[in-house]
């Protein structure tokens, strides 16, 4: 029904939220990361969900993901952020999390939902291989502790992996038992979920549906974008598990319409929200 047909009041006592519908729609994440109180670095996370940028293959959530390491003083920091979140964040002890989902019809910009004191599904991942100087993850905590930026790389990127073996006795669940085979040497650029080891085997436990948590994650990072999935994708080839499945490079990279990562990358640089 037409709203000119249906009073606003109507809505207001039903509990009803009327919001403006974007069509198209830019997404990405700015994140402001504190520790005692003191801000110690920003960053955008950016991820593809069920919807891949090129729609081709099985469609399931958190597909890619990149992080930008950002300046604290970017002007999209000082829009999503402002001098409250600061004030609320200097009462707060130990790691603190701000971060804001954005939605931009390619003027405007819209916010989604505030929240705190969480890592994203892939974005945590990214964020740990931009920030890998030796193979313990151990050091990136240890910056924050001490009030460091944690960023070795500009971009972190990482990709989820998926087997699509069905398991016989449980209907829509990945089947349990398959032999994971990670080249020595390359472990730290995978963060595995559904697996466990027998002995020096690894093989997977298939005990989570398929919509609900991948396999787990391969990682990258670099300078640019491009050597940062360049760099994930190689480690790729490290990989081998019978039945797995990932979006390819062509899908992290394209440029095709505004779910491409690349596309929405774009749009920050473009309106100089980033540095």
């Amino acid at each position: 029904m037409h709203l000119l047909f249906f009073p606003l009041l109507e809505f207001e006592k039903g509990k009803i939220i009327v919001e403006e519908k974007i069509i198209n729609a830019i997404e990405f994440t700015p994140q402001l990361i504190f520790y005692n109180g003191k801000p110690i670095y920003s960053q955008i996370e950016i991820e593809t969900r069920m919807l891949g940028c090129l729609d081709i293959g099985d469609q399931t959530g958190g597909n890619e993901n990149l992080i930008i390491h950002t300046e604290l003083s970017d002007p999209i920091n000082k829009i999503v952020f402002p001098p409250i979140v600061y004030e609320e964040a200097s009462t707060r002890k130990g790691l603190y999390i701000r971060d804001a989902g954005i939605l931009s019809d390619g003027i405007d910009l819209y916010f989604t939902e505030f929240a705190g004191c969480r890592y994203g599904w892939g974005g945590i991942f990214s964020e740990l291989s931009a920030s890998m100087t030796t193979d313990l993850i151990t050091d990136y905590f240890d910056k924050i502790v001490r009030g460091q930026d944690p960023y070795t790389y500009k971009y972190g990127t990482s990709l989820a992996l998926y087997t699509l073996g069905y398991d016989h006795e449980f209907a829509g669940f990945p089947q349990s038992g398959i032999p994971v085979n990670i080249e020595d040497g390359y472990e730290s650029d995978f963060f595995m979920y559904q697996v466990k080891k027998i002995k020096n085997r690894i093989i997977t436990v298939g005990y989570r549906c398929f919509s609900s948590a991948p396999l787990g994650y391969v990682t990258g990072r670099g300078e640019t974008i491009e050597s940062a999935v360049e760099n994930l994708y190689t480690h790729l080839k490290r990989f081998s598990l019978k039945g797995i499945y990932y979006r390819p490079e062509s899908d992290f990279l394209s440029v095709e319409n505004n779910k491409c990562i690349l596309k929405r990358v774009e749009f920050l640089r473009e309106n100089k929200l980033i540095s």
